[in-house]
């Protein structure tokens, strides 16, 4: 189940940030961090969207991610009254993990990752306090979604 793979990436999301990166001190591991921030962000978002498609009230759900969370911003935060600082979390996040692939050179400068586009018009940084910001709020997404859909499993 989806919901159940986003708990899992944001629980090894979680572990690393709060116990292994104390202990290893190792900067690489925020880009490990991000990777599974995302991944359980998308599982949750599409979670919901297959919820939501199940009991007819979305069309279809879109094959693209970006597609994806789009709908999720028009229909599911309005339904079930998300927040929108997750909304602007999962947009923070994907400006990362979109900016990571497109980037030539990744920087460490004072426990931060700095992520440098090709034509050094924009970098976005990442620093632990960011990374540890972003999983609480992952955390209230996710918990939302299971708390979804365990009612609709109830009945």
């Amino acid at each position: 189940m989806q919901i159940e793979e986003a708990k899992k990436a944001l629980k090894t999301a979680d572990h690393l940030a709060y116990i292994t990166y104390p202990l290893v001190a190792d900067n690489k591991l925020m880009l490990l961090i991000a990777e599974n921030l995302y991944n359980s962000i998308i599982k949750t978002i599409c979670a919901l969207l297959n919820y939501d498609r199940y009991y007819k009230r979305i069309p279809v759900v879109p094959e693209d991610s970006d597609e994806k969370i789009i709908l999720f911003k028009t229909e599911i935060c309005k339904r079930y009254n998300i927040d929108t600082d997750i909304i602007l979390m999962i947009k923070d996040i994907k400006a990362i993990a979109e900016s990571r692939k497109n980037s030539n050179m990744e920087l460490f400068r004072k426990k931060e990752l700095v992520i440098i586009t090709e034509d050094f018009s924009r970098a976005k940084t990442l620093s632990l306090k960011k990374v540890k910001d972003y999983i609480n709020t992952a955390k209230i997404l996710v918990n939302k979604a299971d708390s979804i859909l365990k009612n609709a499993r109830r009945f």
